[in-house]
């Protein structure tokens, strides 16, 4: 709890705190409720801690009484003298506003900080910060101690406003509506959290006319909130099985983890899946295979992280931002975290400190320390299409639970993807010479042939007689492409050797092929 943390903090005598958060109020409650029971003596007397809260509007007042306010107190500067030569011994004071005035900061200001922390060392006083992001200038850095202020989890999110809004409004919930409001709600603030359940509410009273609060809206509430960060997108629809060509064995590896997230996995001793790094050539399904993973794994969220975004030109924005995601991460959780070619965000670290003042070491440091110690119910799907870039560390044994290898598809897995591709636009497959198809398109990849049959069907229906693309006319239409193995053979070369030895093939040995004579299908 990070109210018990606090009450660490302010026996130790630490002289000031920096907490990253949208939320001050609840961040307030916590202060109070980590501060209240600490005692301390005055002139032989002993009082509670005083608790004040500060902002370049409200001015001060007091966070535990209506006592000793000052609302006129509006200034920065004024604040922190008062800080040091007003307040009593054992007195907080939490800061609102004032990572704003740090930003660019007076060197005045600067000195008067300093002087309020030597201060705070000798009299037990504290400073707690709170902001929305980390602002901090070097000179004061490292004597100010930054404490994580996560998201609230599910179970937090229904004690603190699910049960007092559903009591207020005269609703009894059953145990499995509240388990799935609290989760639809994680990631939220308790102000989000609260706005969302609200529109639930009106909506579907005006839509239905029922009384109760609705898990979609909730869930949809949530969606915005995460694309509003810019650190991650929710990625919605499902994606069957059955949808994807070929990959046998990771499939099958997959459906083994349907019910790996549940207690019972727990109380049988399954550890947590941590997750999986599939690599292969562009174009094979790696992406495809994340939607198909959220259907597998009980339809959990399904987390789009993208790690250019992570950088930022402020300094020391780019780690926050990884914690940040981290964060809202695990407040989401159980979910599957989905991170794209993860090779183009973890390179670059031995170069990092002479290129970038050490930015994407810290960065690579941060995410990996978390992959190895989550306990968290977070599955990473990562992927990667150049191993040449991947760092030796994402590679270690405890930080993903596998590695698997999508090769270019096989005859029989082409054949799959042709009637998968034809089927999907309203055609026939029997009106097609499928094993002709593949043939045609040995080397090719999954999104290469999907390419060439949209095109084929561009043409056929720019004809004068519109109808299922001719055989013969799709083979010769393929002729004109240059696939991925040709244009990039070396670079598959060099993939297949790295996963002879480090990974798991996704496909099994491919099976004797058929013979397009005995196919039974005419070539159109």
């Amino acid at each position: 709890m990070i109210s018990k943390q606090i009450e660490y903090y302010a026996r130790a005598g630490y002289p000031a705190l920096y907490i990253s958060t949208h939320e001050e109020q609840r961040v307030c409650r916590e202060i109070h409720a980590g501060l209240k029971d600490i005692e301390i003596v005055i002139d032989g007397e002993t009082s509670a801690r005083k608790i004040y809260s500060w902002s370049c509007t409200q001015g001060l007042s007091r966070v535990d009484s209506a006592e000793d306010g000052d609302p006129e107190m509006d200034d920065p500067f004024d604040v922190l003298q008062l800080f040091i030569n007003g307040a009593e011994n054992g007195s907080t004071f939490v800061l609102q506003d004032f990572h704003l005035y740090l930003e660019d900061p007076a060197p005045q200001l600067i000195r008067l900080l300093k002087d309020a922390l030597e201060h705070g060392k000798t009299s037990s006083k504290m400073l707690v910060i709170v902001g929305c992001r980390f602002v901090m200038p070097p000179e004061v850095e490292k004597l100010i101690t930054v404490v994580d202020f996560k998201l609230p989890v599910a179970e937090e999110l229904a004690e603190v406003v699910l049960d007092p809004l559903a009591e207020d409004l005269g609703l009894e919930l059953t145990a499995e509506e509240r388990k799935q409001l609290s989760e639809a709600g994680g990631g939220l603030t308790t102000f989000e959290f609260q706005d969302a359940l609200a529109l639930s509410y009106v909506q579907t009273k005006n839509e239905t006319g029922e009384l109760k609060f609705c898990t979609k809206v909730v869930y949809d509430a949530k969606v915005q909130a995460i694309k509003k960060s810019g650190l991650l997108e929710v990625i919605t629809g499902d994606v069957d099985a059955s949808q994807v060509g070929g990959l046998d064995l990771f499939k099958d590896a997959m459906s083994k983890q349907t019910n790996l997230f549940t207690q019972e996995a727990r109380d049988f001793g399954v550890p947590l899946p941590k997750g999986v790094l599939v690599v292969g050539p562009p174009g094979c399904g790696k992406s495809l295979l994340a939607k198909v993973s959220k259907s597998m794994l009980g339809g959990i969220p399904l987390l789009g992280c993208d790690m250019g975004k992570m950088f930022a030109g402020v300094v020391g924005a780019s780690e926050e931002n990884v914690r940040n995601m981290i964060d809202l991460v695990e407040a989401v959780a159980p979910c599957i975290l989905f991170i794209d070619e993860i090779e183009r965000g973890l390179s670059g670290g031995e170069s990092s400190g002479k290129t970038d003042g050490g930015t994407t070491d810290r960065m690579i440091g941060t995410l990996l320390n978390w992959m190895q110690e989550r306990t968290s119910p977070v599955f990473i799907f990562a992927t990667a299409n150049d191993t040449s870039s991947l760092p030796a560390q994402l590679l270690r044994p405890g930080r993903l639970d596998s590695k698997w290898f999508i090769d270019l598809p096989n005859a029989n897995e082409r054949e799959e993807i042709w009637n998968i591709m034809i089927r999907r636009s309203g055609h026939d497959p029997k009106d097609c010479n499928i094993p002709e198809l593949s043939a045609s398109t040995d080397g090719w990849s999954g999104a290469e042939i999907e390419a060439l049959w949209n095109n084929s069907l561009v043409d056929a229906f720019a004809s004068d007689k519109p109808k299922t693309p001719h055989t013969l006319d799709v083979v010769r239409l393929s002729s004109t492409i240059t696939p991925v193995s040709k244009s990039a053979a070396q670079k598959i070369t060099g993939m297949r050797k790295w996963a002879a030895a480090e990974a798991r093939p996704a496909t099994s040995k491919m099976k004797k092929e058929k013979a397009a004579t005995k196919s039974g299908r005419s070539l159109n």
